[in-house]
């Protein structure tokens, strides 16, 4: 017994949703009358022009999503080139440091090299005074 009075409210409720449905078409095939009426237009003229209107505003709706998507890859790919100009900019920044570096060791150990000759003279004649034979 309960589950038949279950089913009958619930067929009730499906009753009211369909009897619902069917009034609420109803009043708005009524108020596009009365606007097609008002702009004495037929209702066959209305309804078809409701539909290009639709697909009109759909293919905006779609060309207007196409011109976006396209803006924002033009943008993502400005943005990707003025990173990878960035990097290129850094690279050329270490290659040029490390060069530099690379001169400032030359030069360190060409001086080097050149104290180490002085001072091997200097040695060198230190040591061939001392090997002179002394006059007095």
């Amino acid at each position: 017994k309960a589950k038949k009075a279950l089913k009958e409210e619930k067929n009730k409720k499906n009753d009211k949703r369909e009897s619902d449905g069917h009034r609420i078409r109803e009043a708005a095939l009524t108020t596009m009358k009365r606007t097609a009426a008002t702009l004495g237009l037929d209702d066959d003229a209305t309804r078809s022009k409701m539909k290009e209107g639709r697909r009109s505003s759909a293919l905006k709706d779609a060309a207007s999503a196409v011109v976006d998507i396209m803006s924002m890859i033009d943008v993502s790919n400005k943005f990707k080139r003025a990173e990878l100009e960035a990097k290129w900019e850094t690279n050329a920044l270490l290659q040029r440091k490390g060069e530099l570096e690379e001169q400032r060791y030359l030069v360190y150990k060409a001086e080097r090299e050149a104290r180490f000759a002085r001072n091997s003279r200097s040695i060198n004649h230190i040591l061939s005074l001392w090997k002179a034979p002394l006059i007095c």
